[in-house]
């Protein structure tokens, strides 16, 4: 038997363990992410978060909710006024209910309206705690994003890092050992996502029995210019013919009886032509001895 046969019998057989089936899973993933660019060497941002498989609504959707913990920037928690502030904000999202697809993808927002109550209950508080500028200038604009909630879908769906690579659409193989998709990333943050064409592979784990890898890699596609980019621009307005690069690799393992990832670890780059350049290094890890607590 070839190697070659070998490895695509292999990779068949794994095929056929990968059904996106997680009613009534839960679990505990410790997250870390690690920025990078021309001007800050390392930012680390790290955090625990809960995901819970609620139930399935239909034969292709699933209902998830999503409850994250402390964030902690290079090892420690909010020290500043400002960034006391983001977190409480932030926390509002919290728990946070979405539909999931088949393939694994976030489609929408199930629980707007109890994010918009929540909010406006902390607005009261925290308007009282914090004055002035850029406290204001931030409280507006939360207030703003939440009451609309396309705009927060938006922001939650395609610029939180954890739910554009866990909720990436990892499932969707249609009987094929490869497939092309395009992933679009936000290295630049909110900003329009970075577009990257990239191949996705199945196979078994060479020394993890009962383990599958699945393997996200390839690169930059986006035509616009470093500017265009960084403004947020759709199309190229700025006359730059120099090419953005970048690349991703992004390596997911999960059990096979078991259909939701167990880890997820690897790297993004952007890089322009003035020799700018966005980094990021991704771990996310199940945390088996953290299984979330039930609530109320």
């Amino acid at each position: 038997m070839s190697k070659e046969y070998y490895e695509e019998a292999q990779s068949k057989s794994s095929s056929s363990y990968i059904q996106f089936t997680p009613k009534s899973l839960a679990r505990t993933y410790g997250v870390i992410l690690k920025f990078e660019d021309e001007k800050v060497k390392q930012f680390q941002v790290h955090f625990e978060i809960e995901v819970i498989c609620m139930e399935q609504l239909n034969l292709k959707e699933y209902k998830f909710e999503i409850f994250k913990k402390q964030v902690y920037f290079n090892q420690k928690a909010p020290e500043t006024v400002i960034d006391e502030l983001a977190e409480r904000c932030g926390n509002t999202l919290y728990p946070l209910q979405l539909k999931i697809n088949r393939i694994g993808q976030a489609l929408e927002i199930l629980n707007h309206d109890d994010i918009r109550a929540r909010w406006n209950k902390e607005k009261i508080n925290l308007r009282q705690c914090y004055s002035g500028n850029p406290y204001d200038k931030m409280i507006d604009s939360m207030d703003k994003i939440l009451n609309n909630p396309s705009e927060t879908e938006h922001i939650l769906l395609e610029h939180d890092w954890f739910i554009k690579l866990f909720f990436a659409p990892i499932y969707d193989f249609n009987g094929s050992l490869k497939v092309d998709q395009v992933f679009s990333l936000p290295l630049i943050p909110y900003k329009l996502p970075v577009k990257y064409q990239i191949i996705q592979s199945i196979k078994n784990h060479l020394t993890r029995d009962g383990v599958i890898q699945i393997t996200r890699k390839g690169n930059c596609i986006d035509t616009r210019s470093e500017n265009d980019i960084k403004k947020g621009n759709i199309i190229s307005i700025t006359k730059d013919e120099k090419l953005t690069m970048g690349t991703i690799n992004l390596e997911y393992l999960l059990y096979k009886n078991s259909p939701m990832v167990d880890s997820i670890v690897g790297e993004c780059s952007l890089n322009f032509a003035s020799n700018n350049y966005k980094k990021l290094k991704v771990e996310i890890y199940n945390l088996k001895e953290k299984l979330p607590k039930p609530r109320i």
